[in-house]
């Protein structure tokens, strides 16, 4: 058995590689229907605003998914995990096989759309409880680690993965063999996947309560060595006071503890709405963030092979490749602007920088006829910045309460992928272009580095208040 505190890290990493993988197959299906979007107006009759349905279908059942399935891991913190990810694990292999069978439908195309239609909600609902439980569990098996940002990264690199393939690889294999072959490719992928959640859940078994106990065991022995804001490390040379000083606050944090602890178990739990309602501020300012992201970007990708050949011309095979270089150039970014946030300790002011990388690129999109793998660049670069400065530090906030908020966060985020996609086609089919479209997207990324911005200037009072709050709290626990 592996010493765990000796090999913390590698036992990490690698329950973080076992869960990007099990996310993987559901991103491919996800970005399938885009990557396929010229092959199926062309042979299934499916238009912009049909495809932008099929997209907010993904989506739908998901409403409230991340917040039952965020309460279900807060309430059962031990199996929560284990019973999201088996009736996912059912859900995602239904659906993709619906999937094939909708595809597969060539007489009664009405009848193969709605097929498609319930194969992509069940697909959907397994795919966002599947990627809440690795939020949350990525959060928890890196908390308080150095890394934190680099491995959140890491592991939203993993539907970057799928996103690419769907667009460089499918395509090709449309043309070569047929649509309904391309899907059945997609089905074996996306089954072998989500069944790589079985071997994580091995690992966790075996080494997650481990890892905490390391966790808790080094916070504890940082919390006895800070007196004053200034942390003092085991091979210097103790001032006798200061001894004394760390020796009492280590006590009286370890009382404080004990008395929190015993007044749990009696205390009555909170509902929900309760709890909801005691969430921090700057998490919300947060999840507006998060969505003005997240409504911009994936939507665009979805739709983006129909405007690359509606604008430039392009064949359905070049349009996914044009495509495919946002997801690429995030996939390579992402763990850049990671360890960029780590080392800096400043994530938000990268926050301010994606937003108006993503206010450009659209604005490029829209507004001249510049080669479009530019603005797929920025764009990129612009979704990179989503797991490093947003997801890593609303988990930080949140602490404890972290299944609750990724739960919320997870809800808005369906709300808003459920209605943008189809918005964004049904815009593109109205005025016969998706200029308008883009323009209103350009203008939600300048609001969102607007918002990072105050995040910033937030954070900064914020920081100052409790730096002169914790003074006062080391002053009286000396004197006492």
């Amino acid at each position: 058995m592996l010493n765990v505190d000796k090999n913390i890290g590698k036992i990490q990493w690698v329950a973080n590689i076992l869960l990007a993988l099990s996310v993987f197959g559901g991103y491919l299906s996800y970005d399938s229907f885009g990557a396929l979007g010229v092959y199926l107006e062309e042979q299934r009759e499916i238009t912009p605003s049909k495809l932008g349905l099929l997209y907010s279908a993904f989506t739908l059942p998901c409403l409230f998914c991340g917040l039952i399935n965020g309460y279900i891991m807060n309430r059962w913190e031990k199996y929560g995990a284990t019973i999201v990810n088996v009736y996912a694990f059912i859900c995602s292999v239904i659906g993709l096989i619906l999937c094939s069978i909708g595809i597969a439908e060539e007489n009664d195309l009405n009848r193969g759309f709605i097929i498609l239609i319930i194969s992509r909600m069940l697909v959907g609902f397994a795919c966002d409880s599947t990627f809440l439980v690795n939020r949350i569990m990525i959060g928890k098996w890196f908390k308080n680690s150095q890394s934190a940002s680099l491995a959140t990264s890491f592991n939203l690199s993993f539907p970057y993965i799928g996103c690419i393939l769907a667009f460089v690889i499918l395509p090709p294999l449309a043309t070569k063999f047929s649509i309904t072959f391309t899907f059945n490719i997609v089905l074996i992928i996306g089954v072998t996947c989500v069944g790589v959640w079985f071997f994580y859940e091995i690992w966790r078994h075996l080494f997650y309560n481990k890892v905490q106990d390391v966790i808790k065991e080094r916070a504890e022995t940082s919390e006895i060595l800070v007196t004053e804001g200034q942390t003092k490390y085991s091979d210097e040379e103790f001032d006798p006071d200061e001894t004394n000083k760390n020796e009492v606050i280590s006590d009286t944090i370890k009382n404080k503890e004990e008395e929190e602890e015993n007044g749990e178990e009696v205390k009555p739990k909170e509902s929900i709405l309760k709890q909801i309602i005691k969430l921090p501020k700057i998490f919300w300012l947060l999840v507006i963030q998060v969505l003005l992201m997240n409504g911009i970007v994936w939507p665009f990708v979805a739709l983006s092979p129909d405007f690359f050949h509606e604008k430039y011309h392009y064949s359905a095979e070049r349009s996914g490749q044009i495509a495919s270089v946002v997801t690429i150039t995030a996939l390579i970014s992402a763990p850049i602007l990671g360890y960029i946030a780590d080392k800096s300790k400043k994530p938000f002011h990268i926050g301010v920088l994606v937003f108006i990388t993503e206010a450009l690129s659209f604005a490029l999109f829209a507004l001249t006829d510049i080669n479009p793998i530019l603005g797929c660049v920025f764009l990129g670069i612009g979704l990179s910045g989503l797991a490093p400065v947003f997801y890593t530090n609303i988990s930080a906030f949140l602490d404890e309460k972290a299944s609750l908020g990724f739960g919320i966060l997870r809800t808005a985020e369906t709300f808003v992928f459920t209605i943008v996609p189809f918005i964004f086609g049904y815009m593109a089919e109205y005025f016969e272009s998706f200029r308008p479209g883009l323009i209103l997207f350009c203008l939600s990324a300048a609001l969102g580095s607007i918002l990072s911005f105050l995040t910033i200037i937030i954070l900064y009072f914020q920081n100052r208040k409790n730096k002169n709050s914790d003074k006062n709290k080391t002053s009286n626990i000396v004197i006492s």
